[in-house]
């Protein structure tokens, strides 16, 4: 007898499990599946790599419900090798039902206040740095 249940589709995570691909589909309910924050989170990534630069990054996404739709606002990040995370420099709001990108800080906003933060944590990105290429 042939398998009629829905095959999930997407890259398998470290456990192995299938992701389920971002849909909007309804469910059986009238309410549209929502994706998760993983998936907002990748969303936000692929939009921060595309068109701010490499070392900006989607940070921990929340989700907010608005009169007529849900969104998650991914906080953008400046990241630096061997130090991590240095501080928040924009958002990206993505549509919380189809994951498409919403809404985003502009790229001249991003980059002027990563180079800003940048420069006041100068010495500590410089000594993070160092310390990475020794080890």
């Amino acid at each position: 007898m042939p398998n009629n249940s829905p095959r999930l589709v997407g890259s398998k995570r470290k456990t192995g499990r299938a992701r389920a691909p971002i849909s909007n589909h309804t469910l059986g309910n009238g309410r549209r599946r929502r994706i998760g924050s993983d998936q907002a989170q990748i969303a936000a990534n692929e939009y921060s790599l595309l068109n701010y630069a490499i070392g900006y990054a989607g940070a921990m996404p929340r989700r907010v419900s608005l009169k007529n739709t849900d969104v998650w606002i991914v906080p953008v990040v400046l990241t630096s090798a061997g130090y991590g995370i240095v501080g928040e420099v924009g958002v990206i709001l993505v549509d919380a039902a189809t994951g498409k990108i919403i809404g985003a800080s502009s790229r001249k906003e991003v980059r002027s206040a990563g180079a800003r933060l940048a420069k006041e944590k100068r010495a500590e990105l410089d000594a993070a740095f160092h310390r990475a290429r020794k080890a």
